[in-house]
């Protein structure tokens, strides 16, 4: 499975383990999850031109808006690391690989 970071952040490949099928139903974490609302997010990059903090972060960008950008910063979500640890150490998934951005795509 592939538990997606933030825009910036990595993202985890993930395999369930047999255990984790007895205690999860064969689910797993689906993403970082929010810390901010999408108004907190916008009212924290005010004045911040979030696509070029993320191409100077070697990740490319193609977004219609810079309001869609400022709703999705990184600050918004919880720190992707610590979630598939969590994952990891509860016994649902094992690590196989460790994702870089390349891409952010925002409609």
């Amino acid at each position: 499975m592939i538990l997606p970071g933030s825009m910036g952040s990595c993202s985890y490949v993930l395999r369930g383990t047999a255990g984790g099928e007895a205690v999860s139903f064969s689910s797993s974490a689906h993403g970082a999850g929010r810390r901010l609302s999408r108004h907190q997010a916008v009212k924290l990059a005010a004045g911040e031109d979030v696509g070029d903090r993320l191409r100077r972060q070697g990740v490319r960008v193609l977004s219609l808006s810079s309001q869609g950008l400022k709703e999705e910063i990184p600050e918004a979500y919880k720190e992707i690391d610590g979630v598939a640890a969590a994952t990891v150490a509860a016994g649902i998934s094992a690590k196989v690989a460790r994702l870089r951005p390349l891409l952010v795509v925002k409609g």
